[in-house]
């Protein structure tokens, strides 16, 4: 599917590799993965799509980890040069809204700083660090100070123009374990109460998503957030209007979840004593649970806004990626997979 330059080098350097080595030779890739071949090195959350073509994230390049620019129709990964002579250190976050940027970086000084502001023209706003009074909106990427009737109540802020999701007080709350169902805060003033529960939202796992124009919260991770009656792992879409629509999933150990056109992709994380990792990229649609990709998939991927295009980190195995080895930025076109090519997970 992709006409992907570097293949022939790739493929070329593969067999090299298997006449040498024998085992060391990463198995072939379907033809709907894109390997950028560069390696891919994001900590928790710092990748996104900037638009349907190209994906901000850190990577290795010139033996040094930076935030890079993955052109995926050229399939070229570039190093990104912020100004002012910030070094950037991680907690990347992108807002393809208005094209805002939020990392943590050292200044020219050597301080640890937190960085916001256009792409290109971002700046140093304070020390790295965040008060108690303030948070950081992970859909703008921006600081809020906690105000009024959000200064002591859980909120899940959304991008601004769509306002937020309030729920109970913070801290320890005896005999509330989480169930406080969430009310959406217009910037009008607006008030919708709505089904979404505190314990079902963690933010990593929620997010905008473009192709349906709305929010889709969830929980992701080893804990799973269980609810009376059900033998499934609750989500929900949430509209800027207040409408929302429950989502049933399989109990599956993961650290991601993203809903794509054609089903919810998400990674399968289990590492057994015995070294024999059984993990993953995986697509559950229509009650079926399909693997798109073999091997160890690193905790932070990004879903186009399109809907279709799926950028992660992976290394062929376990004992791979410990040692940063083939664990390369890719992407998987889900739109594009045949499913005759998947194999069934149950």
């Amino acid at each position: 599917m992709f006409d992907n330059p570097k293949r022939p080098v790739l493929i070329l350097a593969a067999l090299l590799s298997l006449g040498a080595c024998g085992d060391d030779a990463p198995p072939p890739l379907p033809d709907y993965v894109l390997d950028s071949g560069v390696t891919g090195s994001p900590d928790d959350g710092s990748m996104a799509w900037m638009d349907n073509t190209r994906v901000i994230t850190f990577a290795e390049l010139n033996g040094s980890r930076t935030i890079a620019i993955w052109d995926t129709e050229a399939n070229t990964v570039e190093a990104y040069t912020p100004p002012d002579g910030l070094d950037p250190r991680g907690q990347l976050c992108y807002d393809p809204f208005t094209g805002n940027v939020s990392y943590e970086a050292y200044d020219r000084h050597g301080q640890n700083v937190e960085v916001f502001g256009p792409l290109g023209r971002e700046r140093a706003v304070r020390p790295w660090g965040i008060p108690d009074e303030m948070t950081t909106n992970v859909h703008s990427c921006e600081d809020v100070v906690r105000q009024g009737e959000f200064r002591d109540r859980v909120v899940k802020y959304l991008h601004p123009e769509h306002g937020a999701l309030l729920f109970g007080p913070r801290g320890n709350r005896p005999g509330d374990d989480g169930r406080t169902k969430g009310v959406l805060v217009a910037p009008n003033g607006l008030r919708i109460t709505t089904p979404i529960m505190e314990k079902g939202i963690g933010s990593k796992c929620s997010r905008y998503y473009a192709h349906r124009q709305a929010y889709y919260l969830t929980w992701c991770g080893w804990d799973w957030q269980h609810f009376e009656g059900k033998n499934c792992y609750t989500a929900y879409w949430l509209w800027p209007d207040g409408r929302t629509e429950e989502v049933c999933l399989p109990e599956f150990k993961n650290t991601f979840v993203l809903p794509s056109k054609v089903g919810v992709v998400m990674d399968h994380r289990v590492i057994p004593r015995s070294g024999n990792l059984d993990t993953g990229l995986n697509l559950y649609t229509h009650g079926m649970l399909w693997r798109l990709v073999d091997g160890f998939i690193h905790d932070t991927a990004a879903l186009s806004p399109d809907g279709c295009k799926v950028a992660f980190v992976s290394a062929p195995k376990y004992t791979d990626y410990e040692k940063w080895k083939n664990t390369t930025l890719k992407l998987a076109d889900v739109c594009a997979a045949d499913r005759t090519q998947l194999k069934p997970q149950r």
